[in-house]
């Protein structure tokens, strides 16, 4: 793992978009993100290309059905199949916007220089998993054998198609808000929770982060020890102040949600920046140090927009790129500053 490919006031975003035209979304987010362009997922495309289902498609006891429906195959625990006999194989259902996305960036004059895609994470295959009928302990191993298989595909098939752009390898993690919600149990401990991701992203040979959606686990993520963590930039965030410090100290990056997804959005990026850097003062007030805070910050959405328009979509991706560029400025300053 590494952290070359980042530095303070790069705009990204979690992935998925409103699109059912693939070149259309990749085009977008070439043009809108140019810094770390995201490989689109696109489930109003297509069913198969959903939360779920482009993923545990590739478990030989699982299967998927056309419109996106995740069923268990009826195969004894013992004679499910072993992690070298899944099969992660991109296809144009299940993954257009990747793969529209990976040919129009090689396509272009100027390609980035580094990019970013996601899988989803162990923890959240796993809990479906056990949702669907199995074992904790067989449906979390095999979640993340799914998400590991899946990683090395990706970032072998993205240094393939663009052989001198560095890869940034998300694992969306929606199912941490099981950890995170009062009086609901999930089926395996924190701590477990914690090393099972830990091992998955030191299994991947790039710059991985962990996307912690709404107001999920943060405690888990955090000690799994990404290079990058993607949280909503809330208050609710601060009581993380030390954990957040820790990580910044050891250089690592957190990608600030700081584009809300859940209400309308004005045209201006002046309210967000504002609240953005109000939670920044109490963070350092908290411990964490300013410097870094901006230094070490990426921007996106709070979560993905396959719910939005596509009118709503493009300007929560260019309010990202505005506050991007504020924060931008900013690191440069503090880096000035302190003659850096």
């Amino acid at each position: 793992m590494g952290r070359a490919p980042l530095r303070g006031g790069i705009a990204t975003a979690i992935g998925t978009l409103p699109h059912t035209d693939a070149v259309a979304a990749a085009a977008l987010v070439l043009r809108a993100l140019p810094d770390l362009p995201c490989a689109p997922q696109l489930p109003c495309r297509s069913p198969l290309e959903g939360m779920l289902a482009p993923w545990l498609r590739a478990l030989p006891e699982v299967v998927v059905d056309d419109d996106g429906t995740v069923r268990l195959l009826p195969i004894p625990v013992g004679a499910i199949a072993r992690h070298g006999e899944i099969e992660a194989v991109f296809d144009d259902r299940s993954h257009g916007g990747l793969l529209a996305f990976l040919q129009l960036a090689a396509a272009q004059p100027r390609r980035p220089s580094a990019i970013k895609v996601q899988v989803m994470g162990p923890l959240t295959l796993g809990l479906e998993l056990h949702r669907l009928g199995l074992s904790t302990n067989t449906a979390f191993a095999r979640g993340a054998q799914c998400a590991s298989a899946w990683a090395r595909a990706l970032v072998e098939l993205a240094r393939a198609s663009l052989p001198d752009v560095e890869v940034v390898l998300f694992f969306d993690e929606p199912g941490l808000v099981e950890w995170g919600t009062d009086g609901v149990a999930a089926p395996l401990d924190a701590e477990a929770a914690s090393d099972l991701l830990s091992a998955t992203l030191a299994g991947a040979d790039c710059v991985v982060g962990v996307h912690v959606c709404g107001a999920g686990a943060l405690e888990i993520a955090l000690a799994a020890g990404p290079d990058v963590v993607g949280i909503e930039a809330k208050p609710w965030v601060t009581d993380h102040a030390v954990a957040i410090a820790r990580l910044l100290d050891r250089g690592g990056f957190v990608a600030w949600g700081a584009v809300p997804t859940d209400r309308p959005l004005g045209e201006q990026p002046a309210p967000l920046w504002k609240a953005l850097v109000e939670l920044w003062c109490e963070l350092t007030r908290r411990g964490c140090d300013p410097a870094r805070l901006r230094q070490q910050a990426l921007i996106t959405p709070a979560c993905g927009l396959a719910r939005h328009g596509t009118t709503q979509a493009e300007l929560a991706l260019r309010l990202t790129g505005e506050l991007a560029e504020r924060v931008h400025g900013q690191a440069v300053a503090t880096r000035l500053g302190v003659g850096a």
